[in-house]
């Protein structure tokens, strides 16, 4: 189940320690620079990460392993120096495993949650092996004077580590003990807690044994050995017997194991085989014996290999490479045996891919792919999302998850802006003419009716529309109380992330003084918005997921406005002042439907304080209309966001928290022009045209409205 590229096992396997001392700088370059995959996978925003110093002449990253549970990505990266540095990346932060430790490190392992870590660190071109944990920090681990070894990867419980112990020249008889000088390579396995070494057995007295795959309970190592005559794939149990796994139909000469299932029964690798040329990938069992593995397009491959096996050992990943291709194809061998090509992600499906990993049940696989711009890239390929399965782009599945994830603040702000309309709804009694006063039993109208409907629209990604019915009634000849009740559909697609919902809208507010005469006003109001909305993760980088979710959102808001009427010749000038308290949450929920990773958020809130001034101008244009003309500014005095959090499946992100986007504009500009004609009889209708600069919209907001009023 661990991740495994054969570039990356063969390298190492060559590894060896003698009198040259210099082919441990050689190889821990191949190891920096051989493995494209596990570099675009080791960080969910590589391009703001990708190393501990971006700004250095030269850089480069290296994601060696992943945790079992995705959550933890190591490897190494460059720092200051260009000098490679042993790192894990969690929740965002590139942690320097060894900062004080060696000329360079690697990290090479990872236990099942990732809180063991098992790594290299090199000092004067010679090597020491350590583990870290948060606790621990980085722990040396000893073998013996003048004897060197390449820790391989780690059990999934994180206290055995598997390898191999490199000769030093060590002359026979054979060592003594596990850690002595040998002539020859030894395959180990390390327990942690009682900081022993065992040394597995060789095919034949004297030969040499690498290590590469452990079993998940630390109980079975895979791997290659020499033989009399060759090298051949073994299976060892620790502190058992060695057996040699031979070849493919008893063929003459070399295999190798490059992976074992988590219970440690079926190992994989890649062998010769009868009557072909190049290797064959195969599955072994106790009961089958070394099956070779056929692939998509057998009559044209030239090599085929399996790097990891599931669980069970029923599913396979790995690669083939054809004569009519131009570079290996991914492959999923099912527990029959039979091939799928898992594609790349090419538009025309013509590309190359690589498949290094899969998960326990065997519907993930991962590994590496090329794309259109000819970039290798990290993918994610389950076969639950569609028949034939679906290949994933990693890095742009993590990127579009952290963006639309910070979109979510920004979409949060139209019901904000939804609610906010709401607070601005009411009603102008009528007030008579010669004595300025209301009264329910003298001339002015005791209460109000008004039809609504509304449109807005912002080019950055935003349609709104809303009907709706405004009541007022005179309290006494200075005071009214009204209250709005509005149905509405609001559509968000910003950068194709989209919010929609059909929402409800509950306002009520108490007014002092006469709006439209001279003289002081002050409005009380509050208001709710209320929706449930689907949420739809966007699509606009390419093979990515378009996952969707049901949430309940809310909003709420209160305001105190007070304004001053002065008489300008025919005109009413007004200026005002209005500041509101708001706030938007929205509940948590899981993407639902057919998606391979879905994507859980947890409950969110967004709320601001913001005040407003402006001015407002009537003017009437003939006995039965007039215009009024209102404009101002808007500003924050206060703004608060939790950024938007949640867990997905996704590897590298099993948790995120993400801040969300800067304001576009901190002071916002608004104007709307509104007609009112007067129909006779108390009935009128009024036409009105705005638009408003948002918070996270670069464009402004165009908003038309339209009703009807009825005065009792």
């Amino acid at each position: 189940m661990k991740n495994y590229s054969e570039d990356r096992a063969s390298h190492r396997s060559t590894f060896k320690i003698s009198t040259n001392a210099r082919r441990f700088a050689i190889v821990s370059t191949l190891a920096l620079t051989a493995h494209p995959v596990f570099a675009q996978t080791s960080s969910p925003t590589m391009e703001e990460i990708p190393t501990f110093d971006d700004g250095a002449l030269v850089t480069a990253s290296d994601a060696v392993d992943v945790s079992a549970d995705g959550s933890v990505v190591v490897g190494n990266a460059s720092d200051s120096g260009t000098v490679p540095r042993a790192f894990a990346y969690v929740g965002g932060t590139l942690v320097d495993l060894a900062p004080a430790i060696g000329d360079f490190s690697f990290a090479t392992g990872a236990s099942q949650d990732g809180s063991v870590i098992s790594g290299v660190s090199w000092t004067g071109g010679l090597p020491t092996m350590f583990y870290w944990t948060q606790a621990t920090g980085v722990v040396n681990i000893p073998i013996s004077a003048g004897v060197y070894g390449e820790a391989n990867d780690i059990s999934a419980d994180g206290t055995r580590i598997v390898g191999t112990i490199y000769d030093n020249g060590g002359a026979t008889p054979p060592p003594a003990t596990p850690t002595d000088p040998a002539p020859y390579d030894r395959a180990f396995v390390w327990t942690r807690a009682t900081n022993t070494f065992v040394t597995l057995p060789s095919l034949v007295a004297g030969g040499d044994t690498y290590g590469y795959d452990i079993s998940d309970n630390g109980g079975v190592v895979v791997g290659r050995a020499t033989t009399a005559t060759a090298i051949h794939a073994f299976r060892a149990v620790v502190g058992g017997a060695i057996t040699d796994l031979g070849t493919i139909g008893g063929a003459t000469g070399s295999s190798r194991a490059n992976g074992v299932s988590g219970d440690g029964l079926v190992v994989v690798g890649q062998s010769v085989a009868p009557s072909v040329t190049g290797q064959r990938a195969f599955r072994w069992s106790a009961g089958t014996g070394m099956v070779q593995l056929a692939s998509t397009d057998e009559a044209n491959v030239v090599f085929s290999l399996a790097n990891a096996a599931s669980q069970d050992g029923s599913y396979v990943a790995g690669a083939a490479r054809y004569s009519t291709t131009p570079g290996y194809r991914a492959l999923r061998w099912d527990e029959n045996g039979v091939a799928q090509d898992l594609g790349d992600l090419t538009t025309g499906n013509t590309g190359t891919s690589f498949a290094n990993g899969i998960s326990a049940d065997g519907s993930v696989v991962v590994g590496v792919a090329s794309n259109d711009a000819g970039d290798s890239r990290g993918f994610i390929w389950r076969d639950a999302v569609k028949p034939g399965g679906t290949m994933l782009d990693h890095i742009n599945t993590l990127t579009q998850v952290s963006n639309n994830a910070a979109e979510q603040a920004a979409g949060a702000h139209y019901m904000d802006k939804l609610v906010q309309f709401t607070l601005g709804q009411s009603l102008e009694l009528p007030v008579d003419g010669a004595s300025g006063q209301r009264s329910k039993t003298g001339l002015g109208r005791p209460y109000s009716i008004k039809v609504t409907a509304g449109a807005a629209n912002n080019r950055d990604g935003n349609d709104t529309a809303l009907a709706g019915l405004i009541a007022a009634t005179a309290l006494s000849d200075n005071l009214s109380f009204g209250g709005s009740f509005g149905l509405g559909k609001d559509d968000d697609t910003l950068t194709g992330f989209g919010i929609d919902g059909n929402f409800r809208t509950f306002g009520i507010y108490l007014q002092g003084g006469h709006p439209a005469t001279e003289g002081l006003n002050w409005k009380l109001a509050t208001a709710r918005s209320a929706a449930q909305v689907d949420i739809t993760r966007s699509t606009a980088l390419p093979n990515t997921e378009r996952g969707t979710g049901t949430a309940d959102m809310s909003a709420h808001a209160t305001s105190i406005e007070l304004g001053y009427g002065m008489q300008r010749g025919t005109a009413l000038v007004t200026p005002f002042l209005r500041v509101t308290r708001s706030s938007v949450q929205r509940d948590g929920y899981t993407e639902t439907g057919a998606v391979a990773f879905p994507v859980t958020y947890d409950d969110y809130e967004v709320s601001a304080t913001t005040a407003t001034l402006g001015a407002d101008l009537r003017l009437p244009v003939s006995q039965a209309g007039a215009v009024r003309l209102t404009a101002g500014v808007e500003w924050d005095l206060t703004r608060s966001a939790d950024t938007v959090s949640g867990t997905s499946a996704i590897p590298g992100m099993t948790s995120f928290a993400v801040a969300g986007p800067a304001l576009e504009n901190k002071n916002r500009l608004f104007a709307e022009a509104r007609y009112t004609h007067m129909l006779g009889n108390g009935r009128s209708y009024d036409l009105g045209l705005g638009v408003h600069q948002t918070p996270y919209a670069d464009k402004p907001s165009v908003m038309a409205t339209i009703g009807y009023q009825m005065d009792f």
